[in-house]
């Protein structure tokens, strides 16, 4: 709290914390996510809110879902729209290596449903 002047008022500085809200993604994942990106990646997101939902009220369970988490936190925080074509999944770990433990399936998948 800051004190200014005789006339006994006083002025509160505060910084409110931002907001993480998580609808279909797990709480902690998320903030691991958002910590991980900021620290990693330079993403200036550690003062942002963060807000996400899956549509459907599905939940993703999957940690082949942090890579379009962080894209999509991204996407958000430059206004910059991800490419329609853009096919992306992988696990993030605490030091940002990216890796998903069934790529080849993933992709082989994907051929065949017509992704080049």
């Amino acid at each position: 709290m800051h004190s200014y002047g005789g006339s006994g008022a006083h002025v509160a500085f505060s910084v409110a914390a931002p907001r993480r809200v998580s609808n279909g993604v797990d709480y902690n994942r998320l903030l691991m996510l958002a910590a991980v990106a900021s620290r990693r990646s330079g993403l200036e997101i550690a003062g942002q809110d963060i807000i996400t939902n899956v549509a459907g009220g599905f939940k993703i369970n999957e940690t082949a879902a942090d890579l379009p988490l962080v894209l999509a936190m991204a996407s958000s925080l430059y206004n910059v729209p991800l490419d329609s074509e853009l096919f992306a999944f992988g696990e993030i770990g605490l030091s940002g290596e990216n890796w998903g433990p069934f790529l080849k399936r993933n992709v082989g998948l994907l051929k065949l449903e017509g992704w080049d």
